[in-house]
């Protein structure tokens, strides 16, 4: 059975584990552990979604990793980016109500709403990686 977990008991669960977690509608979920390219690839993600905000002039920010997204009282995560670093593109997953769309993305923007932020494909796959 399907453990549904509060924002606070949530936040609690995580802090207290060694492992990473995202909770999606309620439900903790482990993540995997990262290697280096990883790592890499993830930080040019924040920076482009960091360089994205300033240039919509949003109130927001792109926080680093293990910093959950609220979305609603439920959910902390509503996009779900692969960045696939060896074909240069990006598997883009979202949530559209009950429902998840996805759409793969190599040369086009990735267009994230909400927010409304355009982070380009360029600035996460930089020329000569």
């Amino acid at each position: 059975m399907a453990q549904h977990l509060s924002r606070e008991e949530f936040h609690r669960l995580a802090e207290n584990q060694a492992e990473r977690y995202e909770r999606i509608v309620g439900e903790p979920v482990a993540m995997r552990s990262e290697r280096g390219q990883h790592v890499r690839v993830k930080n040019r993600v924040c920076a482009a979604l960091d360089g994205a905000i300033r240039s919509a002039g949003l109130d927001c920010e792109a926080p680093g990793d293990g910093v959950p997204i609220e979305v609603n009282a439920d959910t902390e995560i509503q996009h779900y980016l692969i960045v696939r670093a060896r074909w240069q593109e990006i598997i883009h997953h979202w949530r559209t109500g009950e429902s998840i769309a996805t759409r793969l993305v190599n040369l086009c923007p990735v267009r994230l709403e909400p927010p409304g932020i355009v982070p380009e494909v360029g600035d996460i796959h930089p020329a000569g990686h």
